[in-house]
């Protein structure tokens, strides 16, 4: 660590350097599985919320 005053920082050159390990490719599908449920659900979730928004529209409109 270098720097001053409270402020330290990681070396550049330690990061350059720095060997990042990877999980079995069992783990990183299962990683995947998860991920991809996720984000199935976000855009379901995303339609949902148009879908509603729609209805609410369509009532107020209704109701004017």
């Amino acid at each position: 660590m270098t720097g001053t005053g409270g402020q330290k920082r990681v070396p550049a050159n330690y990061l350059e350097n720095f060997m990042v390990g990877l999980p079995p490719i069992e783990e990183q599908s299962r990683f995947e599985n998860i991920y991809k449920q996720a984000d199935k659900s976000g855009f379901e979730l995303r339609k949902s919320i148009v879908s509603i928004d729609k209805v609410i529209k369509s009532l107020i409109n209704e109701n004017l």
